[in-house]
Formats: C-alpha cells, sequence, structure tokens
C-alpha cells in the first residue's frame, strides 16, 4: 500500500507539473519590415534595424524566446501571411489566455494598407489572418509611412486616446497602435537612426517609460511614454507635429507588462529634475537610448552589455560620462561620473567624443633583434594623449636579453624611448590601433667566450664588454579592449628597422616583438 500511494502521489505531482507548464504564458512577436515603397515612394533608411530592435527588445525583457521572435526584413506579401500562419501553429493547442502576439512593421503604407515594394498588404487582411491565431491577446503596431524630401512617415487613423487598463484579469483582446494621427506625418531622424515613434516606443519598453520605478513597463506606460516623446521630438525637430493613436479594444484588462528591465543590465541614473539622458554608443552618432531624469527615483535603462556615452542636459552646462556594463549588471552613474561637455560638442561628435583624452600605460613584451639579440624582454611606461581617432605621445623602456654562439655568449641591457603617433578604429568593443614613430636606445653589451673556463688562468681575455646607440623607426598594430570605461588593455605587435655601428662599422639591425599594456585614461 505505501508503494502503490507513492506511485500514485509522483504521478499526480507529474500530472501537475506538466498542466503548469502546458500554461506557462506564450508570447510571439513578429517584426516585418520594408525600406522600399511603391513608386515615388522615397527609400527609408532605418526600417530594418526598426524591426530588429524591436525583436531584439522583446527576446531581452519581454519573456519572448528567440525561436519564436520572428523577424522579416524586405518580405512579400505571402510571406508576412505565412509568418502569421507559423505563430498559429505555435498558439495551437495552447490555452488562449496565455497567449500573446505582437505583429509590427517599419516600412511606408496608407490608410488602408502597408507598402511591402510594390506590393500592398492591407491592415484588415493582415488582422483577419491574427485572428486565427489562438491568441487571447494581439497587439498590433504600424509605423508605417510615405515619405517626401523631408522624409516623413505617415499613416493614418483614429485620433489619439489614453490607453485605461483598470482591471486585475487578464488582458484580453486587441491592440493596434499606429505611429501618427490622422493628417499627420511620420518621421525618421538620423540622430536617433530610425523611425522616431519606434524610437521611443523601445526606448520606453528600456525602461524609460518605467513611470513608478518598479522595473516593468506596462503597454500604458510604453503608448503614453512614446506618444508624450514622439509628439516633443517631432515638434522640436521638425516644426511638424506628429501625435501617435490607438486603437484599444480589451476585455478584463490589468494592467498588461510587456517587458521586465530588471533581467537585464541597465544603467541607473542620478537622481534628477528637468534633466535629459542621451545615450550614444562609444564611436556612434546615433542616440541608443534616452530618458529624462527623475528627482524622486533613480531612473533605469536597459541596456546591452558594452561601452556607452551618456550626455547630460540640464542647467547652465552640458556634460558627459563614460560608462562600462557588463553581463547582468546594474552600473550606477553619479553626479560626479560627468564632466562637462559643450554643447555643441554633443551635437557634433555623439559617442565620439574623448572625455578622458590622457592615457598612462605599462607594458611588458618579448622581443628578438636581428645579430644582436635572440630573445629579449622589455617594460615600458607609455604617456599619451587621444583625440578623434587619434593618439599623439611617447614612453620609455628598458629591456635585457642575451644571444649565444659558439664563440661568446653575449647579454645585453638597454633603455630607450620612442614618440609614436596612432591611428584608432573602433571595431564593435575592441579598437584598432595602427602607429609609427621614431625610437632610440642606448646599450650595454657584455661578452663571455664560451670557452672562458677552458682558458681560466691564461694570458687571454675571457670578457669584453662595449656600448652602442641605436636609432630608427618604429611601426606598430594592435586592438585595445576595455575592462571599464577608463582601464583598458592592450595587444600589440611591432617592428624597428635601426641603425647602429658594430665592430666600428654602421650596420641596419632588423627587431620585432609582441606583448600587452595596461592603462588607463584620465
Amino acid at each position: 500500500m505505501p508503494r502503490r500511494f507513492a506511485s500514485v502521489l509522483l504521478f499526480l505531482v507529474a500530472l501537475l507539473a506538466a498542466s503548469r507548464a502546458s500554461a506557462d504564458p506564450l508570447r510571439i512577436v513578429i517584426a516585418a519590415s520594408h525600406t522600399l515603397g511603391r513608386t515615388g515612394e522615397r527609400p527609408l533608411r532605418y526600417a530594418d534595424d526598426d524591426a530588429k530592435n524591436v525583436r531584439d527588445v522583446f527576446v531581452r525583457l519581454g519573456g519572448v524566446l528567440p525561436e519564436r521572435a520572428v523577424l522579416l526584413v524586405h518580405p512579400s506579401a505571402e510571406e508576412v501571411l505565412r509568418a502569421i500562419d507559423h505563430a498559429a501553429s505555435l498558439a495551437a493547442g495552447q490555452p488562449t489566455d496565455q497567449v500573446s502576439v505582437v505583429f509590427y512593421f517599419s516600412g511606408h503604407g496608407d490608410r488602408e494598407s502597408i507598402h511591402l515594394g510594390e506590393e500592398r498588404l492591407p491592415i484588415d487582411v493582415i488582422e483577419a489572418r491574427l485572428r486565427q491565431v489562438n491568441a487571447g491577446l494581439r497587439i498590433v503596431v504600424l509605423d508605417a509611412c510615405r515619405t517626401d524630401e523631408g522624409r516623413p512617415k505617415g499613416f493614418a487613423d483614429a485620433d489619439p486616446f489614453a490607453v485605461a487598463l483598470p482591471s486585475t484579469e487578464p488582458a484580453l483582446g486587441t491592440v493596434r497602435l499606429h505611429a501618427s494621427a490622422d493628417g499627420e506625418a511620420a518621421q525618421e531622424s538620423d540622430e536617433l537612426a530610425g523611425a522616431v515613434f519606434t524610437h521611443y516606443w523601445v526606448n520606453g519598453l528600456l525602461g524609460a517609460a518605467d513611470t513608478n520605478g518598479d522595473g516593468q513597463v506596462t503597454l500604458a506606460e510604453s503608448y503614453d511614454y512614446a506618444y508624450q516623446q514622439t509628439l516633443w521630438r517631432s515638434s522640436l525637430s521638425s516644426g511638424v507635429a506628429q501625435r501617435a493613436s490607438s486603437r484599444i479594444d480589451l476585455h478584463e484588462a490589468a494592467p498588461l507588462v510587456l517587458t521586465r528591465t530588471r533581467q537585464s543590465s541597465a544603467v541607473r541614473f542620478p537622481l534628477s529634475a528637468d534633466t535629459h539622458y542621451l545615450v550614444f554608443g562609444v564611436g556612434s552618432q546615433s542616440v541608443v537610448g534616452d530618458l529624462w531624469g527623475s528627482p524622486e527615483r533613480r531612473a533605469t535603462l536597459a541596456l546591452k552589455p558594452g561601452h556607452y556615452i551618456v550626455y547630460r542636459r540640464g542647467g547652465a552646462v552640458s556634460s558627459a560620462a563614460d560608462v562600462t556594463v557588463g553581463h547582468d549588471e546594474i552600473r550606477d552613474l553619479s553626479t560626479n561620473d560627468f564632466l562637462p561637455v559643450p554643447e555643441e560638442t554633443l551635437a557634433r561628435k555623439g559617442g565620439d567624443v574623448v572625455l578622458r583624452p590622457n592615457e598612462l600605460s605599462v607594458g611588458y613584451a618579448v622581443e628578438s633583434t636581428s645579430r644582436l639579440v635572440a630573445l629579449g624582454q622589455v617594460v615600458d611606461v607609455r604617456l599619451l594623449h587621444a583625440w578623434e581617432g587619434w593618439a599623439l605621445g611617447g614612453g620609455v623602456h628598458a629591456g635585457a636579453g642575451a644571444l649565444d654562439t659558439s664563440s661568446w655568449n653575449t647579454t645585453l641591457t638597454w633603455i630607450g624611448g620612442e614618440v609614436l603617433v596612432e591611428r584608432r578604429i573602433r571595431l564593435g568593443w575592441p579598437t584598432l590601433r595602427v602607429g609609427g614613430g621614431v625610437t632610440a636606445e642606448y646599450v650595454w653589451q657584455a661578452l663571455v667566450r664560451a670557452d672562458a673556463a677552458t682558458l681560466a688562468g691564461t694570458p687571454y681575455a675571457t670578457k669584453e664588454s662595449s656600448r652602442s646607440f641605436l636609432a630608427g623607426a618604429r611601426a606598430t598594430v594592435g586592438a585595445r579592449f576595455p575592462v571599464t570605461s577608463r582601464v583598458w588593455v592592450d595587444v600589440e605587435g611591432r617592428g624597428d628597422v635601426l641603425a647602429t655601428q658594430i665592430a666600428g662599422a654602421g650596420a641596419v639591425v632588423v627587431r620585432g616583438a609582441g606583448g600587452a599594456q595596461v592603462g588607463v585614461a584620465f
């Protein structure tokens, strides 16, 4: 009896676990884009990036598994509908109230359809196909456009109104968000590197719309933030107002959480009022994210691990901070992290600004010099000044090495210095460094005959010493890997061509070395 009871109990536990697993919420995202419209519609620059950003934010923060997030770049109408059918197959057999599907499109459009190149796909057809998905909640977001020389993006729909989600029951129904209201053109922005509405909607989902600081962003918060910021940005930059619009048909709706920002790497901003923060990727002139500070709570923006420049606008002086965010790290910024930066520098350089231009590094290298050293070790100290992809400076070094032949065992020690100029090219996380300059050093050479032990006690000299001076050209190539916003590790290879005297005659020696350096910016 006890064994049978235990078997029944295990069966019931397994059945309960299976039922809970089958009832886990299922979220599906379809993000589509098309930079081309019908004849006469100007190609868009950022539609593909917009769709990718939407897909990525839901995978990172919205509980969507990668295999349930579909990205369609320049699809045909048939491919869009086939993707919706795929979503229907994923949702088949699941509890309806546990399934939600998000459909997003960035491209050209008119009141009734989206434009996929010369094809037109009616919105009614998309929504009819979405209704065949076994989902309790369907969210359709359309940043569709028609362009002119100002590169606006427009879509006509009903007047905007607020999203209200008052109940405590799961949200069921349909939501449609549009980038603009009836008769208004939506816009792309080169600074934002995307459509204005999509940028702010995604930015809100990253945490900028989290008005109560609970670490999650609801549909209402994201829409309200995107509406207000799109209106503010469009009026400020172009003088043409763009108002997002929405159609809501929700029943028994609770505050619908779209993203949870506490499960990601993030930057937390200082307490501040009337302060606007702009986040740039290092080396980029487009905005990764932006938000307004709050005097009541520390605003948080979820970011991918990486290195960023954060500009602070507010008060009499603008300023900036550089920050490195690690995997799953919450990086707190303080007011002391910000350095004064002129507003015109922000407008001109974005993430290319160098906040701490002075660099001090200590390095170690192993080298070999033709005719002098088989293998040597070198330590060096450098001080450089960096600006806009270039660096100029110098350093000192000291080394020791040996060269053994059948006749002599030679040891050398040397000290020297160099003057270098570098070109720096960012390649994502690492930075490529290519440089050149001049180097010179003073060398002490000590020679001991290989047969010194045999000649001990004879009148033959077994030791010799000499000094010499070397000077020539140096070329370097390396990669820099940031550890924090101020500390880095360089991996470097270098080659020298040096002139000197050997046995009283002029000679040229060639030297190669490889090593690493650790540095700090200030």
